[in-house]
């Protein structure tokens, strides 16, 4: 159980290399790309203004991971900038030891104290688990990147219409 631990949320432009080489080793423990390829992607879609949110424990090593980004999400008749909540991991050293739930809580918390509603997609197989975060899952119609999404879209608010799309990647 992890009982000592500190809380970093930090914007894109202010990381350091040593923080993004940290935070793709707890990545690759899930999504195995190599280095360079895992910086590339920060770089291409995560704008200097998002953030990076993570838990280390008392001896600084980082136990869970996610980025928050900032997006239009429509819905049927009108259009909401949300927090799109990726990435998340945990690492498999606290793995089902509630540190992701934790993390996800959290994560509720800095996107209402930025002003905004969040939203995650996730495989259906995922939803128990952000639902016992306190997340909901969405049961509309959702449109990512054009296409129709397949997958779960959670949200910390749930909306009340028909249908979703969303045109980013996060």
């Amino acid at each position: 159980m992890l009982t000592e631990f500190s809380v970093v949320l930090i914007q894109q432009a202010a990381l350091t290399k040593e923080q993004v080489d940290r935070i793709i080793a707890l990545k690759q423990q899930y999504w195995p790309y190599p280095l360079k390829s895992q910086r590339q992607w920060m770089n291409d879609n995560l704008y200097e203004n998002e953030y990076h949110l993570w838990i280390d424990n008392k001896d600084g090593e980082m136990a869970a991971y996610l980025n928050i980004i900032f997006t239009d999400v429509v819905f049927s008749g009108r259009t909401e900038n949300m927090a799109g909540i990726g990435n998340v991991c945990v690492s498999k050293k606290y793995a089902r030891k509630g540190i992701g739930v934790l993390l996800m809580q959290i994560a509720g918390y800095y996107t209402k104290s930025l002003g905004k509603n969040g939203v995650l997609l996730c495989k259906n197989s995922l939803t128990a688990f952000y639902l016992k975060a306190g997340w909901k899952k969405y049961e509309g119609k959702v449109v990512f990147l054009g296409k129709e999404y397949g997958g779960a879209v959670m949200f910390n608010e749930l909306p009340n219409e028909a249908t979703v799309a969303i045109e980013r990647n996060f």
